[in-house]
């Protein structure tokens, strides 16, 4: 789990956020970070990110499916 910085060049209001939550896919270059917001589903590199140490993002496990004659 991490936060990005929004720039400031959006033209966003002193009282909208200033940053988006949003999940690490990988690394771009030595210092940028290819970044997942999972609320629009957009893609996204930067390098203004800080991380929640001791905080991952886990998928929900899956269900394992019995057929009735495998049993």
């Amino acid at each position: 789990m991490a936060y990005a910085h929004i720039l400031l060049d959006l033209n966003i209001s002193k009282l909208q956020p200033r940053s988006v939550q949003v999940t690490l896919l990988g690394y771009n270059g030595r210092n940028r970070y290819k970044l997942l917001d999972r609320s629009t589903g957009a893609i996204f590199l930067s390098r203004d990110v800080i991380f929640e140490k001791g905080t991952t993002y886990l998928a929900q496990p899956s269900i394992p499916t019995v057929i009735a004659g495998d049993v």
